[in-house]
Order: C-alpha cells, then structure tokens, then sequence
C-alpha cells in the first residue's frame, strides 16, 4: 500500500488494509497527499520499481 501522509481521508483505510492483508506493508510518503504519484513522483517511483523488483 503505497499513501500520502497528508492524505488524511485515505490514510486510516490504508492502514486497515495492509494490516489485514497477508504480507503486505504500508509505504507513507511524507509531504504527499492523496495523488502521490503527481506530489512526489521520485519518491512513488522508487516504491513501484522496488515493489516490481526493477529498482
């Protein structure tokens, strides 16, 4: 799971859903708010090409 820590609406659902989801992990990026790829498109980036193993 991949949220913006301004993305004050989204965040407590995010965490509901990494924390019942098997394996999965919630990636917080600060100074983002709800488009993360748009207000932080680096930092999105380098947590999709980690996640897809290409980083």
């Amino acid at each position: 799971m991949v949220c913006g820590g301004r993305d004050r609406v989204n965040l407590p659902a995010a965490r509901q859903l990494a924390d019942g989801i098997s394996g999965a992990r919630l990636e917080i990026v600060a100074g983002a708010g709800h488009e993360v790829n748009v207000d932080r498109p680096r930092e999105f980036n380098d947590l999709l090409y980690g996640f897809l193993g290409a980083g």
